[in-house]
């Protein structure tokens, strides 16, 4: 992931077809949804409510709208760029 204010770019190693949008933020819980378009390897994400973004997450929900795919047409997996706790209502998740 690169920051390229108010943009961030995520590169890819296989060739991408297709996206349309992701989340990203400013800060933990502040997410808010955001455009995506594919730029060669990578995936370039923006929003016009985000100036300074610091992560991006995508298919990121219970029933996610997937539309990220290789060149082969396999689904890309939900991901996130960003390292912040989750918290739920009787557990908290602290990373990898």
């Amino acid at each position: 992931m690169k920051l390229h204010h108010p943009v961030i770019v995520i590169a890819f190693a296989a060739l991408l077809s297709s996206v349309t949008a992701a989340e990203k933020t400013t800060a933990p819980s502040q997410w808010q949804w955001a455009k995506a378009r594919i730029d060669g390897e990578s995936v370039v994400v923006w929003s016009d409510s985000v100036a300074d973004p610091v992560a991006v997450r995508y298919a990121w929900a219970n029933n996610p709208t997937c539309n990220l795919w290789n060149g082969a047409g396999f689904p890309a997996a939900s991901f996130r760029t960003d390292d912040f706790l989750i918290w739920s209502r009787t557990a908290k998740y602290e990373g990898y």
